[in-house]
């Protein structure tokens, strides 16, 4: 038994330096890369990919455009990444709302086996803003100003995580309120205040 412990142990082994040589080339960019953030410009995306962008150039030796395209709740900058030649040079900076929900909604193609998710860099936690001049002041007043009448709710789009809170908030509340979606979040919280 140890004898075949040992051989199945170097047959493992082989296959997984094997496996270090054959990857060992490192993918080295030889022109600019577009980093496509399907929202509006100063939102969460949209401020995360221009940071790691910038992080990201001197390490890969090259520049990297960031390209906001807007709309239909992502899905238009998602679908153009997805339709992009797959050599590279085309990324997506967002959430995960344009290539889950969309693609569960046959709005975008199956990437599972042509699209890999290259890094998890933030977590946006899903916040409350309201008007300063709002009667709503803590979480029992925004109980109460939903129970007594339909507030209208701003999101960065329809699917996007503040609208998917709102929702569930709704719910479990059981509660109705006005979506208004938008193309970000940076212009759902400038329309909002």
């Amino acid at each position: 038994m140890k004898k075949i412990l040992i051989c199945l142990l170097i047959f493992v082994l082989f296959f997984c330096i094997t496996g270090i040589v054959f990857s060992s080339e490192v993918w080295q960019p030889k022109r600019i890369i577009t980093l496509i953030v399907p929202w509006g410009a100063g939102g969460a995306s949209d401020l995360t990919a221009r940071i790691l962008a910038a992080e990201m150039e001197p390490i890969l030796g090259t520049k990297i455009a960031v390209v906001n395209q807007p709309g239909a709740s992502g899905s238009i900058g998602a679908k153009s990444v997805f339709d992009a030649k797959h050599d590279g040079y085309t990324w997506l900076g967002s959430s995960n709302s344009p290539t889950a929900t969309y693609q569960v909604q046959g709005l975008t193609p199956d990437i599972s086996h042509t699209v890999w998710q290259a890094c998890f860099a933030i977590y946006t936690p899903c916040i409350i803003c309201v008007n300063p001049d709002s009667v709503i002041t803590d979480w029992e007043s925004l109980v109460k100003a939903f129970k007594s009448r339909e507030v209208a709710v701003a999101s960065a789009g329809i699917d996007a995580g503040g609208h998917t809170a709102a929702e569930t908030f709704a719910a479990k509340m059981n509660v109705k309120y006005k979506h208004v979606p938008y193309k970000g979040g940076n212009p759902a919280i400038v329309s909002t205040v």
